[in-house]
């Protein structure tokens, strides 16, 4: 286990990428999950900071976590450990630029294994999609068709468990009443950061900070519902390429607990060498 979270943690390092969905501008060709953080960071915490510096860190989140609502407290524990899959309906405007797509995904925490695949939609029409997979650290791009061993920076995965981090350091929430999310009735708990709140709940954690990079603010509200979190919503402004973004997540999880058995591309299917340059991909 070590071994597969050293070299995902080196793919993580080498293909770090922004917020949001920047990759859209440049082609949805390569996709690949980086900056996956969990909710649990004893791991991380013992590499950086020594076994003392970790008891003092892992005794101050079980005394944070406390402060959570119980319902919301034990949603967030599901996500350092159970499999999930997840919907996003995507929202992300800049000058002169409106991205829509919906993102499909999965993550196991346990192995660290994922898939992510983006559908961009042009006027409500299929227009580009992309893909990428991870497996025991090992990492591919689908490229116009084609896997290859490369790797692009996409945080989707990275993103949500570092919001669901972010939540359950900070214990910012207030109750924002019930919701139904696909037949399971909810409570909902919302909350809002700023800059210096975002730059001060992830000090400690490397991934979370790549991943939250460049948010100057963060509104979330989040639902759970029978032990699992079922909904997530985000606002997020930031600032990338010396440009004001504002993102608008919209996350649904569909599905907890059930083995994703994501398994490598066919061997006769992947591609050696640099992956193709960029491009929007025709459905």
């Amino acid at each position: 286990m070590d071994a597969k979270r050293g070299d995902f943690d080196a793919m993580v390092a080498s293909n770090h990428r922004k917020w949001g969905l920047k990759v859209i501008a440049v082609g949805l060709g390569g996709l690949v999950l980086a900056s996956c953080v969990s909710t649990s960071h004893s791991a991380s915490s013992s590499r950086s900071h020594g076994s003392a510096t970790t008891a003092k860190v892992d005794h101050t989140r079980r005394s944070i976590t406390h402060r959570l609502p119980a319902p919301l407290a034990e949603g967030v524990r599901v996500f350092s450990s159970v499999p999930m899959r997840f919907t996003i309906a995507v929202h992300e405007t800049a000058p002169g630029v409106t991205h829509q797509p919906t993102v499909y995904g999965a993550w196991d925490p346990s192995d660290r294994d994922g898939e992510v695949a983006i559908i961009a939609a042009n006027g409500g029409v299929e227009s580009a999609y992309g893909a990428a997979r991870v497996v025991a650290g090992h990492s591919w791009s689908l490229i116009s068709g084609h896997w290859y061993t490369v790797g692009f920076g996409q945080q989707e995965i990275g993103q949500i468990l570092a919001v669901v981090g972010v939540i359950n350091s900070t214990g910012q929430v207030h109750a924002s009443g019930s919701q139904l999310i696909a037949g399971t009735q909810c409570f909902g708990y919302s909350g809002q950061l700023s800059r210096t709140q975002i730059v001060a709940a992830v000090r400690h954690d490397p991934a979370a900070r790549q991943a939250l990079a460049g948010v100057r603010k963060l509104h979330y509200s989040i639902y759970v519902g029978a032990g699992y979190v079922r909904g997530l919503d985000t606002t997020a402004v930031l600032t990338r390429d010396r440009l004001l973004y504002h993102t608008q997540w919209k996350v649904t999880f569909p599905g907890w607990g059930t083995a994703l058995k994501i398994r490598p591309p066919l061997s006769a299917s992947v591609l050696p060498g640099t992956a193709p340059a960029g491009g929007l991909l025709p459905i």
